[in-house]
């Protein structure tokens, strides 16, 4: 499994490529600054390890401005 971490907003996000069956499955990670790490549900497949990274960190750092824009807990739960 490839995975990138990154800080953003105060969230911790870890993008991850797993190879799955000849593709990557594209998934992230989040932790709030003040809260319990959760997982994304698989997002997609892609080609490439590095695809499927970027458009995980993409969708991590969207679902990050709305969590940071209401209340995370609920946000997290009601997305992942």
């Amino acid at each position: 499994m490839n995975s990138e971490k990154t800080l953003y907003l105060g969230y911790s996000l870890q993008a991850l490529a797993a190879y799955d069956d000849g593709s990557y499955a594209s998934m992230y990670i989040v932790r709030p600054p003040s809260g319990s790490e959760r997982v994304s549900p698989v997002l997609g497949h892609f080609s490439s390890p590095v695809d499927a990274r970027q458009f995980a960190l993409r969708r991590g750092k969207m679902d990050v401005d709305r969590m940071s824009s209401e209340d995370p807990q609920q946000l997290i739960s009601d997305h992942l």
